[in-house]
């Protein structure tokens, strides 16, 4: 029997329901990665040098043997592997702006493709082909991804599996709104690390209410305002171009400061220096790369040169405006 009475538990209403609807529901993105794996019809992966290791580590743990491959400056493979029915390429659509490179690869593939969509939420699966989200990185949810493979060997492999515990991450959470985000950054980097570790478990309660909570059209709309103004605004400047299509939903603006303008090599650093003195905090994706043997050391120099300027819906044009003229201040 269900518990009754006494203080009433975090509540939010649940009336929209999950952005994806017919995925099956995990704790991290890491994890369901690992439960693709676990299926054993995967003997090799190809993955890309620009990843985070939380992508790479389950290969090791599974003892799966993978081959890195190098991007371009554009964060297209920079080529395409022949690849045999149990082997894999891994894909990131990076920053949700590659939808368009990942039909390409859809259709040289096929199911031979793992679509890795942590940073792309709002971006379709394509059928038949494992593609999984990590709603974390758009929305305020202590834990939780998405998952789509094809139907009947992904069911078997989620019956069983315990619902994570989240409720120690309602304190960062919480925190950052109460107080902000300065007081409470180490508690979110310690639950990250427990995140890194944790079985595989289905998605946490918390997570799920939470999750059907959100009002996703509004956010898509102010997302994609919110790039659009940037991209007005600095893409003479940025060494990388955009051509959104309808359907697309970025992550962040992804600003790589070309290089024809660059007096010297720390401009990328002053902007990020800049902008963290007036309390914008821009994440680096990722130190792992730089220590990686196979990485270009193009893909090295992404880690620091690449500025992901916030753009979600919490901000405004204002907001924007108030980046933009931080940026080229410096530049100038």
């Amino acid at each position: 029997m269900n518990e009754m009475g006494g203080y009433i538990e975090f509540d939010l209403p649940v009336n929209r329901g999950h952005l994806h609807p017919d995925a099956l529901r995990l704790n991290t993105a890491g994890n369901t990665f690992r439960l693709i794996l676990s299926r054993g019809d995967i003997h090799h992966v190809y993955v890309p040098n620009y990843i985070c290791d939380s992508m790479v580590t389950p290969l090791h743990d599974m003892q799966v043997k993978h081959t890195f491959y190098s991007v371009n400056d554009q964060l297209d493979p920079e080529f395409f592997p022949d690849i045999n029915d149990d082997e894999r390429l891994l894909y990131v659509n990076y920053f949700g702006i590659k939808d368009d490179t990942v039909a390409r690869l859809a259709k040289r593939y096929g199911h031979r493709l793992i679509v890795d969509n942590s940073q792309a939420l709002f971006s379709s699966p394509l059928p038949d082909i494992d593609t999984l989200y990590s709603p974390r990185k758009f929305v305020g949810v202590p834990d939780g991804a998405y998952w789509y493979s094809r139907q009947g060997e992904r069911e078997s492999l989620h019956e069983g599996l315990p619902f994570a515990t989240s409720w120690q991450a309602l304190s960062h959470l919480a925190g950052r709104l109460e107080e902000g985000a300065s007081l409470h950054y180490s508690s979110y980097v310690a639950y990250e690390k427990r995140l890194d570790t944790a079985p595989i478990e289905r998605m946490s309660r918390v997570s799920e209410m939470i999750l059907c909570g959100f009002d996703y059209e509004s956010y898509r709309e102010r997302r994609r305002e919110n790039f659009s103004y940037l991209d007005e605004r600095l893409a003479a400047i940025n060494g990388m171009s955009f051509d959104l299509t309808p359907c697309q939903v970025p992550m962040v603006y992804p600003l790589v400061i070309s290089r024809t303008l660059r007096n010297k090599e720390s401009v990328s650093n002053e902007v990020r220096e800049c902008l963290l003195s007036k309390k914008i905090y821009l994440p680096r994706y990722w130190s792992d790369v730089t220590v990686r043997p196979t990485a270009s050391l193009q893909e090295k120099a992404l880690v620091d040169d690449l500025l992901p300027l916030p753009i979600d819906q919490r901000y405004r044009q204002e907001d924007m405006k108030f980046m933009a003229d931080c940026v080229e201040e410096i530049l100038a």
